[in-house]
């Protein structure tokens, strides 16, 4: 009778429409809010399966699959894709060549139409929206080998440059973002040979005046959702493996908010490269602890649940690491209607546009490093015009030298 009593009073007094709606699909909530609801209903399987940048799909909760990782530092990194009616994305100029035009109002402009030609790109469903740029370490010695992916030599161009990238990609509306810009590598990542097993050592001055300036300005001025730490340590300690450089540092010290993903193996170079730990468990136990969320690589989707196990993390430091996932994809409307999200009426038609063929030309245009015509050393002559038969030899510099 009770219970014929409580049905009958359900019919008569059906619930509200968004009190049926799981609070992760509810708009009414704040993207964190939504976040943690939806990490809430997952089972420990399916949280360790999300804690890669290849994120499982979780069907039964209209999750999709999803890859974090993808590259747009001067055009999307995809390719052509007829089926879809998709053509191969724009491409522009390197960084360095920006940096070179002292002009953020134009390196804006085209993060904003590189995040067009994304959004196009994942309506049709081939390409996620987290991107791996931009690149705001300044370049300390030419012999890097990134000169080309970084704005310049100087942290404060670094910085106001990068901010322009960021604040193009991300886009202007209110509520949502455009694309998720990743700021790397985090930090000091300035050698190639020996990356994934060397530590790059400073005083603290020269860290944070150098290093860190440029992500303290862009967590501190464009709400900056994402940084990637890198492989190398700093002062012997493996950046994915401290806190104080992470969780002291960026998130609060600077007050970064949004998610933080381990540089691709950085997870695992901390028991491979580093040495600093003996097992992937432990290895897992430390990122997460110190705060990367998302492991590029399969350390953390190996080892999660064995750590757990060993009680060398919690289900907090799980919950923690998806949320901070997750919120950032609710941010782009990924899990709202599409009605809602004005960057969801982009077509394929979008990718490679003419309009956007002819910023390339302009970026271009604008972005040459111009000799200084001026009286040469040791001679009457000026620099310019260039004589052609007194030129007797030309170097080529740079890794494509001798292949080209």
């Amino acid at each position: 009778m009770k219970l014929l009593t409580m049905l009958l009073f359900l019919f008569l007094n059906p619930m509200p429409e968004e009190e049926k709606t799981p609070i992760y699909q509810n708009t009414n909530y704040s993207y964190e809010e939504r976040a943690v609801d939806l990490v809430s209903r997952l089972t420990l399987e399916e949280k360790q399966s999300l804690l890669g940048n290849n994120m499982a799909a979780v069907p039964r909760l209209g999750v999709r699959q999803y890859n974090v990782w993808s590259e747009a530092l001067h055009g999307v990194l995809a390719g052509a894709n007829p089926s879809v009616g998709l053509q191969g994305p724009t491409s522009y100029p390197n960084s360095v060549a920006l940096g070179s035009s002292w002009d953020p109002e134009l390196l804006e402009k085209e993060a904003n139409a590189i995040a067009d030609e994304a959004r196009a790109i994942f309506q049709t469903g081939t390409k996620g929206l987290t991107f791996w740029s931009p690149v705001v370490e300044p370049v300390r010695d030419p012999r890097w080998g990134r000169t080309g992916e970084s704005y310049g030599e100087d942290p404060f161009l670094s910085a106001v440059m990068s901010g322009a990238y960021v604040r193009g990609l991300m886009g202007d509306d209110p509520d949502y973002m455009k694309a998720v810009p990743c700021a790397k590598h985090y930090f000091a990542n300035n050698s190639e040979f020996n990356r994934h097993v060397g530590s790059s050592d400073m005083d603290s001055r020269d860290m944070r005046e150098f290093y860190l300036y440029p992500y303290k300005e862009l967590i501190e001025n464009d709400d900056l959702p994402s940084i990637m730490t890198s492989y190398n340590a700093v002062n012997h300690v493996p950046t994915s493996a401290s806190a104080y450089y992470v969780d002291t540092i960026a998130r609060r010290t600077y007050g970064m908010k949004g998610y933080v993903t381990g540089d691709c193996a950085a997870i695992e170079d901390i028991y491979t490269g580093h040495y600093y730990v003996e097992t992937a468990e432990e290895a897992t136990a430390a990122g997460l602890k110190t705060g990367v969320d998302s492991d590029c690589g399969s350390v953390y989707q190996r080892s999660a649940i064995s750590a757990l196990e060993q009680g060398l993390i919690t289900m907090a430091d799980i919950d923690k690491a998806l949320v901070n996932v997750f919120t950032i994809r609710m941010r782009t409307g990924e899990f709202d209607p599409e009605s809602m999200v004005t960057y969801s009426l982009l077509p394929a038609s979008t990718v490679n546009a003419e309009r956007y063929q002819a910023l390339a030309e302009e970026v271009a245009t604008r972005t040459p490093v111009l000799l200084k015509d001026e009286i040469v050393a040791g001679t009457d002559d000026r620099a310019l015009p260039l004589k052609a038969s007194e030129i007797k030899s030309i170097a080529l510099i740079g890794p494509q030298a001798d292949k080209v």
